[in-house]
């Protein structure tokens, strides 16, 4: 099961009218993947699928001129890779994925024709997976 936050905050000067905006993002998903290591000495290759649904939320407030919006929307996001995982102990494992990416997302107000966003990414992900249990 993978779980994935992300809170991210920006202030910039515009340059409409000269004052300061603030865009606030975030968004938080959760679901399953599946993950086929090839048995190798040093680094171990793998192949990866999963999927996951979640929400996110996106506030833009300017100052001059005044403008706030604010919004809430559902994500359901399918993906799949091929990467590698660098041993760094016994429980731990740096990994490198390159992978493919499709998200839907779905604006939960003000949505009467039922629109829905679709992006497709194709992306490099580094990170480090922490293995729980006995061998």
């Amino acid at each position: 099961m993978l779980s994935n936050y992300r809170h991210s905050k920006s202030r910039f000067k515009s340059g409409y009218g000269g004052g300061i905006s603030t865009s606030t993002y975030g968004n938080y998903n959760i679901g399953p993947f599946l993950r086929y290591y090839i048995p190798t000495k040093r680094v171990l290759p793998f192949f990866e699928i999963g999927s996951s649904i979640g929400k996110s939320y996106e506030k833009y407030r300017s100052r001059s001129p005044y403008e706030e919006t604010e919004g809430k929307s559902s994500e359901f996001i399918i993906s799949a890779g091929i990467g590698m995982a660098v041993p760094l102990g016994e429980k731990v494992n740096f990994d490198i994925l390159l992978g493919y990416k499709k998200q839907a997302t779905k604006l939960k107000e003000n949505n009467d024709n039922n629109i829905r966003l679709v992006a497709h990414t194709i992306g490099l992900d580094l990170g480090f997976t922490i293995l729980l249990g006995s061998n």
